[in-house]
């Protein structure tokens, strides 16, 4: 049986907003520094625009561990995060805010962005696995296929 290797899910359970703010913490703090790790004592990062916001993980099926996360902004009720980097809201959006979005806070763990692969002579970029030897197992993953799945399940969410 040939899977993709990952999967992106939207957080609609207490559980899973913790897992991706988890990865936000890790990502975010402990990574790159982008985030002061002392501003979040219980290693979830988080800020006021993640009550509104749509929220999704991303689960690697050959490494069995969650390892990415991503959340979208609606701009109808309010700033999203560039115009407040920005300090003035963007030019045109007013006109369409009802149907814009951001993308924001995408995480993705750093053992994760680049993985040593394992070819199988037959499939390029799978991942084989026989957990019983009767029933292989292939991952396959395509070029930026983590980046890409988590994105894609924004964009489906929202047409949604």
């Amino acid at each position: 049986m040939i899977i993709p290797r990952f999967e992106a899910l939207f957080c609609d359970t207490s559980e899973a907003c913790d897992l991706h703010y988890q990865i936000r913490y890790k990502v975010f703090c402990e990574h790159t520094g982008f985030e002061d790790a002392d501003n979040f004592p219980d290693k979830r990062e988080m800020d006021e625009y993640d009550e509104a916001a749509a929220k999704f993980v991303m689960w690697d099926r050959m490494q069995r561990r969650w390892v990415a996360a991503v959340r979208l902004i609606h701009a109808e009720k309010s700033p999203i995060p560039s115009e407040r980097i920005c300090r003035s809201p963007l030019q045109g959006l007013d006109t369409i805010r009802s149907r814009s979005a951001e993308f924001s806070r995408l995480a993705i763990l750093r053992e994760s962005r680049r993985v040593n692969r394992t070819i199988d002579s037959d499939a390029p970029f799978s991942f084989v696995l026989n957990p019983v030897e009767t029933a292989p197992i292939s991952f396959t993953e395509e070029k930026n296929e983590a980046l890409l799945r988590l994105l894609w399940a924004t964009i489906e969410w929202g047409a949604d």
